[in-house]
């Protein structure tokens, strides 16, 4: 600390800080000296030396008034030294400046004071002035802490927002409350709070409506671009000049963010946000030490891991705000297709502003719209003429596609863009794992690995893990397939391998269960998205596996028209692999008999069963169990068409094959009841031989 005498030594509780230093910045601008600890006193010197020099050099002492101030033992000794040097106050050499409102008692009652309380900056700074005069050196100047005009809604402060307010916004009302609820709970790591989600889903339009929504009741709100430590410094460097805590001479990195950073320490009512952030270890150096009241913090991010404040996910529009969004966007009347537009983009914000803008610039309607997107897909998102250097969709994901290192990683995202978007489950991965590649392959069997690979894609909000079950953006997945366009045959054929080996490792009855249906309502979406792409003269066995599964399944749930489309799919492609005379082909028959026969069409059901049974007597003989079932179900259907020779023929060939083989009194019963329907439609009376089995 210099040895000169100066007008004034400023004397404050650390509580009224702010008020010490906008009185010094103002005395200082106005040419005074002074002394005041907060810019005087270095780190490491002696304190009270210093404040005992601080009041031999002083002429002149200023008290900042408040409760905190008269409570404080440290101060009521500088004041009581002070207060010795005129005790009869006629040199003015005390003065006393109130900040809150209180009465002033004791020695210091008959002590004329200045009075901040309830005035304006100028009437303070009149106030102060109107009793001194001489020269000094100015400072940066500080905020004034009085009292402040209140700001209307949606006035801005001092601020540096990138953008003006989005005019096109909508929806998202719980997620700008909820932020502002958060703010308000006081609590240390709810004053931090991180915005995640998916890339294009609109983190950036949410904190940028939050501030001018909530602006009014910040002094501050400064945006940083937090995507490189490059772009975090430039802000702060930013801020600190044009809020003059700093010389425009001083480059030095750590003086500045420091500069910045305390700054942040002694001021309240701001909001820094923090854009783009890409990890919680990067923002850290930058953040203020301590958080209090009205000092907020928000951060957007993909990543989900921040750990040190409140966390809010976002996640696509809801089909009502995705809807309001197109037609304020497009100012178009609404028709049959805007809802089937706003579905085709998933509901994701980035996607639909890209679509509004196209829309807009080339003048084409809701349907045209959707015929473009139909034939060009992704090219048509690029198209993005109204601002030439936005991310696009497939941009925005690349970013996040090239932060994954893990390999098993990747190639898990890889295979994920293949299935449906919903209901992906992860033990699919791990139950198929020896058709995955190698790297998933020594992954997926191990727990704490698989976790972790999982979690690499959630935490970029690629995909989203509830409850064992995966969820991607069908954007996203084309995307992905996009750039997997050489390879693209490879990664879908590993995800019908893994539905090849789930079909046929289940007992077909567990599918009548309610539990079964439900399991089965999950396989159907993505048996139909892996194998949509695949023409039947390109199929292969396993693709007809998994036909012939939905088939058989749709058979045993009665949906009869469903199983016949997938059965006669699995013959196309059966015939195409194996021939006209493999025995799966007759197994194939066989079933589409059955489904004809429950829809009434004995004709239809003759038909394929005796195609059937040409193959079978084949491949197995005339005398095999698999012949008996054929020649039971053909005996059923002569029966019902009254010729009872031929039903009789063919229920006592199955008769014979099911008592050779031993076979269970199920199989015998069954065909000893249908040959007892055909003597009674025949008028006989007869004795049931089946009565004494177990039917």
């Amino acid at each position: 600390m210099e040895n000169n005498v100066k007008d004034f030594f400023i004397s404050y509780t650390q509580h009224d800080k702010q008020w010490a230093e906008w009185i010094d910045w103002t005395l200082r601008n106005a040419g005074y000296t002074t002394i005041i600890q907060a810019w005087d006193f270095k780190a490491g010197e002696n304190f009270v030396l210093n404040m005992d020099k601080a009041l031999k050099l002083g002429d002149r002492f200023i008290a900042v008034m408040s409760k905190s101030y008269l409570q404080s033992l440290y101060c009521q000794a500088e004041w009581t030294a002070a207060f010795t040097k005129d005790p009869s106050m006629e040199k003015a050499l005390f003065i006393p400046i109130r900040v809150e409102a209180m009465k002033i008692e004791g020695l210091l009652a008959p002590v004329v004071y200045i009075d901040f309380v309830d005035k304006n900056e100028e009437e303070m700074e009149k106030e102060l002035l109107d009793g001194v005069s001489t020269q000094g050196r100015p400072r940066n100047r500080p905020d004034s802490p009085g009292t402040k005009r209140l700001k209307s809604s949606g006035e801005l402060p001092f601020h540096n927002l990138p953008e003006n307010r989005n005019p096109h916004f909508t929806g998202r009302q719980e997620v700008l409350e909820e932020i502002h609820k958060t703010f308000e709970k006081k609590e240390a790591i709810a004053l931090t709070q991180s915005i995640a989600g998916l890339g294009g889903i609109g983190k950036t339009q949410v904190v940028i409506e939050y501030a001018h929504r909530y602006g009014y009741e910040y002094d501050c709100i400064w945006w940083v671009n937090a995507e490189m430590t490059e772009t975090i410094f430039a802000s702060f460097q930013d801020f600190a000049l044009k809020k003059g805590i700093i010389n425009k001479d001083i480059k030095e990195v750590e003086i500045i963010i420091e500069a910045v950073r305390h700054w942040m320490q002694q001021h309240d009512n701001w909001l820094f946000i923090f854009d783009n952030a890409e990890d919680e270890k990067i923002l850290k150096p930058y953040l203020p030490a301590q958080s209090y009241e009205r000092r907020h913090v928000l951060i957007t991010s993909r990543n989900k891991r921040f750990l040190n404040c409140s966390l809010i996910n976002i996640g696509v529009f809801t089909e009502t705000e995705a809807c309001e969004f197109i037609e304020k966007y497009t100012q178009c009347p609404t028709d049959q297709y805007f809802k089937e537009l706003t579905k085709k983009m998933g509901y994701l914000p980035l996607a639909l502003d890209q679509a509004g803008a196209y829309i807009n610039i080339h003048k084409v309607n809701y349907k045209e719209y959707l015929d473009l997107y139909n034939k060009y897909n992704l090219e048509l998102l690029a198209e993005y003429d109204d601002e030439p250097n936005k991310k696009t969709v497939a941009t925005t994901w690349l970013i996040s596609f090239k932060k994954i290192n893990n390999p098993a990683s990747k190639q898990l995202l890889n295979l994920c863009a293949f299935f449906a978007p919903e209901n992906i489950f992860t033990i699919w991965f791990s139950l198929a794992s020896k058709v995955l590649p190698k790297q998933l392959q020594e992954v997926v069997s191990d727990e704490l690995k698989y976790n972790k690979t999982i979690a690499e894609l959630t935490k970029y909000s690629l995909v989203s893990l509830n409850d064992g079950t995966l969820y991607i953006h069908r954007l996203v997945q084309e995307v992905i397939r996009t750039n997997l366009k050489e390879e693209e045959v490879k990664w879908r054929n590993i995800c019908i391998d893994i539905f090849y080996y789930i079909c046929s490792n289940y007992d077909y009855d567990i599918f009548i269960t309610v539990e079964g249906r439900e399991m089965f309502s999950i396989f159907v979406p993505h048996i139909i998205v892996i194998t949509s792409a695949i023409k039947d003269n390109e199929a292969t066995k396993e693709i007809a596996q998994i036909y012939y599964f939905l088939g058989h399944v749709y058979n045993k749930l009665s949906d009869y028209l469903q199983a016949l489309y997938w059965l006669e799919k699995t013959i196309v492609v059966r015939e195409k692999v194996f021939g006209n005379t493999h025995h799966t082909l007759g197994t194939t028959y066989n079933v589409i008999g059955r489904v004809y026969t429950k829809l009434d069409n004995n004709d239809k059901a003759l038909e394929y069963l005796n195609k059937a049974l040409h193959i079978i007597e084949k491949v197995f003989g005339k005398k095999h169990p698999e012949t008996a079932t054929i020649y039971d179900h053909l005996g059923h259907i002569y029966g019902e068409q009254e010729n009872y020779d031929k039903a009789l023929e063919y229920c006592n060939k199955a008769l014979y094959i099911f008592k050779k083989f031993g076979q269970t009194h199920r199989d015998v019963a069954i065909t000893y009841s249908n040959i007892a329907l055909i003597y009674k439609k025949q008028g006989f009376k007869i004795r049931l031989e089946c009565l004494s089995l177990h039917i």
